[in-house]
């Protein structure tokens, strides 16, 4: 596991081992998926399905065959410098992040309190699990999801739940994971309302 994207970036290959992708969008809201492809898998699709065309998205995604999890770096200290400049350009950020339990529980962290709580009364009347563990809190402001202009949210997604949003190999989405997607949206949607 590396510490930091310099150290990363002189060990493995860019395209090959793994790539960066983004979008722009016309909210300064950014959605993010820090460990996608195949790090924290099903991450890169769900970021990219919340963010669709109004917020601007951002993924780093491992490729390698096998030893993804070489990869990862902790949200606190990843700085590679496409992901700060967005992130410093945005209102708030969304990040998407994945857990081993094989539960199906969304941990909601990060210290943005009212779109945190409002994202997870949407989750949970849309039947899905919450809830909250110290080490996934998200509240250090070194956390890529605070380091914006306001303060961001974290979400955690237990593998157990996110290998209940596909049909196979994160590449064919069901309904459970667009109307966790849509439950999203909609509390990005009415912050966004709030910023007008």
């Amino acid at each position: 596991m590396y510490t930091s994207y310099s150290n990363l970036k002189e060990r493995e290959r860019f395209g090959y081992d793994y790539r960066i992708r983004k979008t722009g969008g016309k909210s300064a809201i950014t959605v993010m998926a820090l460990h996608g492809g195949r790090i924290e898998p099903g991450t890169s699709e769900i970021a990219e399905s919340i963010a669709g065309t109004e917020y601007c998205f951002y993924a780093f995604e491992g490729l390698k065959k096998s030893g993804n999890g070489a990869l990862h770096i902790t949200s606190t200290s990843f700085d590679e410098p496409l992901a700060l400049g967005m992130a410093g350009n945005s209102d708030t950020v969304l990040t998407i992040h994945g857990y081993r339990e094989k539960s199906e529980t969304v941990l909601v962290g990060g210290l943005f309190e009212m779109l945190r709580e409002n994202i997870r009364d949407r989750l949970t009347g849309s039947g899905f699990q919450t809830g909250e563990i110290r080490q996934y809190r998200g509240t250090s402001p070194l956390n890529l999801c605070n380091r914006c202009r306001s303060r961001g949210v974290q979400l955690e997604l237990a593998r157990g739940l996110r290998d209940a949003m596909f049909h196979d190999s994160n590449t064919s989405q069901n309904d459970l994971f667009r109307i966790f997607v849509e439950s999203i949206r909609g509390a990005l949607s009415e912050y966004s309302r709030s910023l007008t």
